[in-house]
C-alpha cells in the first residue's frame, strides 16, 4: 500500500453527489451538511471547541467543518486508510501554501 498522495482528483462517489458532472456539486453536497450542522448546534445552544472527524478520508468534510465552525480550536481527522491520510496531508499543505481555507 502506498502512503503517497494520488494525482487523481478527490471527489465524492457519484452515487452521493447531487450532480456528478456539475462543478459546484461538491460544494452543494457539503454546504447542505454545514447548514444542517449549524441549525442543530443552534438548537442545542452549545459551543464547540474541538471536533474529531471519524472516517475523514481525504479531509474534504474536515475542511467543510472548519468553514461551518470557524470558532473551533482544532479539527482532528482520523481514518484507517494511510492513502487517504496522505492525500489529506498533501492537500492541507497545498492550502497552507496558497493561503486558502
Amino acid at each position: 500500500m502506498c502512503t503517497q498522495p494520488s494525482s487523481l482528483p478527490t471527489i465524492p462517489a457519484p452515487t452521493t453527489h447531487p450532480q456528478p458532472t456539475h462543478p459546484s456539486g461538491d460544494e452543494q453536497l457539503r454546504g447542505g451538511y454545514s447548514r444542517v450542522l449549524q441549525q442543530l448546534l443552534g438548537q442545542l445552544d452549545v459551543t464547540v471547541q474541538d471536533v474529531v472527524d471519524l472516517g475523514c478520508a481525504t479531509g474534504l468534510s474536515s475542511l467543510e467543518l472548519l468553514r461551518a465552525l470557524p470558532e473551533v480550536e482544532s479539527i482532528i481527522g482520523i481514518d484507517l486508510s494511510p492513502h487517504f491520510l496522505a492525500v489529506a496531508q498533501y492537500e492541507q499543505q497545498q492550502r497552507m501554501v496558497c493561503d486558502v481555507l
